[in-house]
């Protein structure tokens, strides 16, 4: 059974899916979840861990205590123990040697009992002596050194905060197998030749591994692949031939977030062993990992997929929410209509924020019987943002830079509105960059959020106030927006004025030197402005147009194109609802209007392409436009 990993993007379902499967499984098999990308691992009370560990712990450690722990919980088919594992992460994260004279205690560490420090150092100085092999002696010492932790254990002496319980359990174990008459026998020996690297029997190269990691580098990593290779040996060996024969269930391990660093180390080093075939009997794993899953196996296609059983891994793409999901959601006799489309056109495809929308449509509908879809998404618009983005100063920041295309776009407007701030370069590189990160970046639902929240909450005049100024950067020395050389990006921020007028004459100029193509993605472009969502400037008379005949009466083509702009935009809204067939019908005659004037063939494909796309709720700027 390989490492399978369930791959989609930011808020598309990844931790419900681990919720449904937890709920499925949970008493039946052996089980254990973590949040690898949380500082907590998703346990209440675990303490994060500075960004490079402590000198007996890292974040692999504390994720193995987590896994033991939860592994050996009562529930069917039960592991009742993990010793190798145990023994590993006792003696690794646990045992402090004394420190080096000269040396001060860390003072970020709780306080040792005073028996166990003691304990410690009797045991380290026994550890220490080149050839003493008194095996007598020393299971004394480490008796002593068990019981003193035990005991202080039991007064309150917490060295991992919140790992107290997987804590106790461990050290029960680890107890019973470091404390055997004939260590040989258990599996301490089986550290003996997980060690080759170290000398000495199996207690000595185990505490020689505690050397290595706390010393950090290298040693740190070696004694982290060793646990890791100690936890599927326990597996492993917990199931007996009979066992396999009868198919019992293996332990299944679900992990979150799996492409966080630590994820990426532990998930690597499961599929390492898987690859090299070592444990037979391996957990079972399903990992999430944020992604756009390109190069993946769609779900909908597993159940006829036909896989190597002895593979590393199996990489699934998460699908989008469909309609059906929607009105699941939605609940029987819930609203309907075209509500699951624009549920699915706002949420972008994403489980959690079709959620939302959902949840706030059942109110509002029980409430009214209707859905005032301005009003349902004025509802949703702050549980989705904070939902995307949880941190509050980078969310501001990124609803405010949503009106600007472009970095130098995005840093003259961060000025514009912060004029004492000298970092904006900086706040406009991370806020890239985290869109980056978590797979947001260009993301069309997202923008559109970014940018709902912010008409949303843009004081009088201020949504016209930044249109204006982020129109005026790309043509400073134009005022008037029906001048002919304004550029694409400055006809767009005109639109989201609410001024169509300058877009038609600028269209119009460019409808004889353009390629049908090239005019229809211009088209497309900068009908994909946001809509003013309060009253704008008023766009005034506009004047002749240049490419109208002088003295003449408005040509066709110039009506279909004002036409086109002001419905193919209107379109773009993503509450508007799809056209009528007296709408499409129009939007097709226009179209071919334009190619009885230019004769080209992507004109006539686009009348017949458009009026079906936008019913079927496509909109600007995808809507389909031939190929050359």
């Amino acid at each position: 059974m390989p490492v399978v990993e369930a791959v989609a993007g930011r808020d598309r379902g990844r931790t419900a899916l681990l919720d449904g499967v937890f709920e499925d499984y949970n008493g039946r098999l052996p089980l254990a979840r973590a949040d690898l990308g949380a500082p907590d691992l998703g346990v209440p009370g675990l303490a994060p861990l500075p960004e490079d560990g402590l000198p007996g712990a890292s974040a692999l450690t504390h994720l193995l205590y987590v896994l033991e722990y939860r592994l050996t919980q009562k529930c069917e088919h039960q592991i009742k123990r993990l010793p190798r594992l145990a023994v590993g992460l006792l003696v690794v994260s646990v045992w402090q040697p004394p420190p080096e004279e000269g040396m001060f205690p860390d003072p970020y560490a709780p306080v040792r009992p005073a028996a166990l420090r003691r304990a410690e150092h009797d045991l380290w100085q026994l550890l220490a002596a080149a050839g003493d092999t008194n095996v007598r002696r020393r299971r004394a010492l480490l008796k002593t050194w068990l019981d003193a932790l035990a005991d202080g254990l039991a007064g309150g002496f917490v060295p991992l905060p919140g790992l107290g319980a997987a804590l106790q359990a461990t050290l029960r174990t680890a107890a019973q197998e470091l404390l055997r008459e004939r260590p040989e026998k258990g599996v301490v020996q089986w550290w003996r030749e997980a060690l080759p690297q170290h000398t000495g029997d199996g207690v000595d190269r185990l505490f020689a591994l505690a050397m290595g990691f706390r010393t950090g580098g290298a040693g740190r990593t070696a004694a982290e692949d060793a646990l890791v290779a100690a936890l599927l040996a326990d597996i492993d060996d917990d199931y007996s031939r009979f066992d396999r024969a009868n198919r019992r269930p293996r332990p299944l391990l679900l992990l979150d977030n799996a492409h966080a660093p630590l994820g990426r180390r532990f998930t690597g080093l499961l599929k390492d062993a898987y690859r090299a075939g070592r444990e037979p009997t391996r957990p079972a794993v399903l990992a999430t990992v944020l992604g756009e899953g390109a190069d993946c196996v769609p779900l909908a296609d597993l159940n006829g997929l036909r896989f190597d059983g002895a593979a590393a891994e199996l990489r699934l793409a998460l699908p989008p929410v469909a309609d059906a999901d929607i009105q699941w959601l939605l609940g029987p006799g819930g609203p309907a209509g075209e509500l699951p489309r624009v549920i699915a056109r706002l949420s972008g495809g994403r489980q959690g924020c079709a959620a939302v929308l959902a949840a706030e449509a059942r109110q509002l509908h029980q409430a009214r019987q209707s859905v005032p879809l301005d009003e349902l998404l004025d509802a949703a618009l702050p549980r989705m943002l904070d939902k995307l983005v949880p941190e509050p100063t980078l969310r501001a920041r990124l609803v405010l830079l949503s009106a600007a295309r472009g970095e130098r776009a995005r840093r003259a407007l961060w000025q514009q509105r912060h004029p004492d701030d000298p970092a904006h370069v900086v706040v406009v590189r991370e806020a890239d960059e985290w869109l980056e990160l978590v797979g947001l970046k260009d993301d069309r639902a997202f923008t559109a959020l970014l940018g709902e929240e912010l008409r949303r909450t843009s004081r009088d005049g201020e949504w016209s106030g930044i249109q204006l100024r982020q129109r005026h950067l790309y043509d400073p020395h134009l005022d008037d927006p029906y001048a002919g050389e304004h550029s694409p990006d400055y006809l767009f921020h005109t639109l989201a004025l609410g001024h169509p007028g300058p877009l038609a004459h600028a269209l119009h100029r460019r409808l004889d030197g353009t390629p049908a193509r090239e005019w229809l993605i211009l088209l497309n472009f900068l009908c994909s402005a946001p809509h003013p969502r309060r009253d704008t400037p008023p766009e005034g008379e506009p004047p002749p147009c240049p490419a109208c005949p002088r003295g003449a009466p408005v040509p066709p083509e110039h009506h279909a194109i004002r036409r086109l702009v002001a419905a193919v935009w209107r379109h773009s809204d993503p509450l508007a609802p799809p056209p009528g067939a007296e709408e499409r019908r129009l939007i097709a005659t226009d179209l071919i209007e334009l190619y009885r004037v230019r004769q080209d063939n992507a004109y006539f494909q686009a009348s017949r392409d458009w009026p079906g796309a936008l019913a079927a709720g496509v909109q600007a700027p995808d809507l389909p436009v031939q190929e050359d």
